[in-house]
């Protein structure tokens, strides 16, 4: 459930990331950096912004990961789909092909 719950949030920007939170605080866009990132020395100019949170952002690579998963166990052929490093595996007729999804950011 928390795993739709934070897809909604993100998709109707109904979140507290710092591009929405800044925004209403007129704070300006290249201000609105990432906290976690900013105190973890790990990229101290990364703008907390839907981008970020799903593509790049180590807080929430789990949330990435099972979407992969979920999206590589679908019966569908989607193509080659690379998010950020894990690499979401064309699917055959009789499943999943194989996937790199070991590299995580």
């Amino acid at each position: 459930f928390e795993d739709r719950k934070f897809t909604a949030r993100i998709r109707c920007s109904a979140h507290k990331l710092n591009i929405e939170t800044g925004r209403h605080k007129n704070i300006p866009k290249a201000e609105r950096t990432c906290d976690f990132c900013s105190s973890k020395g790990i990229d101290i100019s990364a703008i907390e912004d839907e981008e970020h949170i799903l593509a790049n952002c180590p807080l929430a690579a789990s949330h990435r990961q099972k979407m992969a998963s979920l999206i590589n166990s679908l019966d569908i052929n989607h193509g080659d789909i690379p998010l950020n490093g894990i690499q979401i595996a064309r699917t055959t007729p009789t499943g999943p092909a194989e996937s790199n999804n070991d590299a995580l950011v």
